[in-house]
């Protein structure tokens, strides 16, 4: 007779793998847990057994493996967790988020299975007020519907003044903590286009006080019949240490922006939220033109100063919503998100290419540098995120053969329209 399975792990980082799975037998000693190192290992599991919770943790720089959505789809009782090695760093807060999840998992299954039960009822009270993590849930509309000692004592609010009021009046979700940018909002969280968990960063907008950080992690509350009710948040502050961590492993050094690792997440969402809306998504891939000349003729400090002066003026060209990240050396990546016009693609790279006329102050000299780029638009030539990049970076190099100082878009280009 097969066995269900509490906790199935697909982490390819062995010494991340013992670590973790050491300090989750030692919270939740009878759990059933199974760890492989690839996902291609996955399927093959979760098709002849029940599993709980799934947990898949990615590199810094590791794209999700569609398979993980697959599963999550042809799945919907088994719970998705994605964890981020750096954050096993944090292993006390990784597993008493497990330990929620299992909890909750378990008092799912006995409410499908057996009538309410008073004993059931106190046991799950006792575990979510003793956690030392925030918890809070809210609805569909975002309101407030549950808050736990931990959370009351974090905020400064009892449960009782809290109650049914907007999450978004404690915490924000799209600002994050240690640079200019847009994370996750609320309205995306909400969707269920969204992957089911994230390990994100918000702000907690505690009574009389400054910003205070957080690490959160985000999960879908559904009923029994699997529709989505809202969201279960847990959460807790994060130290300098943490912070420069996280900057590190998503951020670019020289420019705050986003590094590759964190457009890709961006870019998977926008994806997922443009087909769920019936709109267009486009990527910009941006390569400057001779910028070795300025290295050489002026030195690299200059140049460091080059591409500062690159990042601001590239995000004053796009919306908030959108998203400029440096990909290393003078290429940039920009984001166009829900674009309901295709003609807003050229029409933002025509703005780029103006704004670039004019001249950037380096070493306190003025100095003009051009671009070339690349578009891709999904869904018209492309049908995946990764499939953006590998088009858009080809129409980059189509618009440097045609003389630089340009855009092409892939779609036009490869057709000749």
């Amino acid at each position: 007779m097969k066995r269900d399975i509490d906790i199935l792990c697909a982490i390819k980082n062995q010494q991340c793998a013992d670590s973790l799975c050491h300090k989750i037998k030692q919270i939740i000693p009878d759990v059933h847990l199974v760890v492989v190192p690839e996902m291609v290992d996955v399927l093959s599991i979760i098709s002849v057994h029940q599993v709980k919770l799934f947990i898949v943790a990615l590199e810094v720089n590791e794209v999700v493996d569609p398979l993980t959505y697959t599963i999550a789809s042809a799945f919907p009782l088994t719970l998705v967790q994605f964890f981020p090695v750096s954050l096993l760093r944090y292993a006390e807060f990784a597993v008493t988020t497990i330990k929620l999840w299992a909890a909750c998992l378990e008092y799912d299954s006995k409410l499908l299975h057996k009538p309410l039960n008073n004993d059931v009822i106190k046991r799950e009270k006792m575990l979510l007020f003793a956690m030392p993590e925030a918890v809070i849930s809210c609805n569909l509309q975002g309101n407030i519907t549950y808050l736990n000692r931990a959370a009351e004592r974090l905020i400064g609010l009892k449960k009782r003044q809290m109650m049914d009021k907007p999450i978004t009046s404690i915490v924000e979700f799209n600002t994050d903590i240690t640079a200019d940018g847009t994370d996750l909002t609320l309205a995306a969280l909400l969707t269920e286009d969204s992957p089911q968990t994230h390990c994100v960063n918000a702000k907690l907008l505690a009574q009389n006080s400054d910003h205070t950080s957080v690490i959160s992690s985000f999960g879908w509350l559904r009923d029994n019949r699997e529709d989505l009710k809202g969201l279960v948040l847990v959460m807790r502050m994060v130290d300098r240490q943490y912070v420069k961590l996280y900057h590190q492993a998503n951020y670019d050094e020289l420019t705050s922006l986003p590094n590759r690792a964190l457009m890709n997440d961006r870019s998977n969402l926008a994806v997922r939220l443009a087909v769920r809306h019936n709109c267009y998504v486009g990527l910009m891939f941006i390569d400057l033109d001779y910028f070795k000349a300025v290295n050489d003729a002026m030195g690299h400090d200059a140049g460091d100063q080059m591409l500062k002066s690159v990042a601001k003026r590239l995000i004053s060209c796009v919306r908030a919503s959108d998203t400029v990240s440096r990909h290393g050396g003078d290429e940039f990546v920009i984001l166009l998100t829900e674009v309901v016009n295709l003609s807003d693609c050229e029409r933002i790279a025509k703005k780029i290419l103006d704004a670039f006329k004019l001249p950037h102050m380096v070493n306190d000299k003025s100095c003009v540098i051009g671009l070339s780029i690349g578009i891709s638009i999904f869904p018209l030539d492309a049908d995946s995120s990764q499939a953006m990049y590998v088009n858009a970076d080809k129409a980059m190099y189509a618009a440097k053969a045609s003389g630089r100082n340009t855009f092409e878009i892939y779609h036009y280009h490869r057709y000749g329209l």
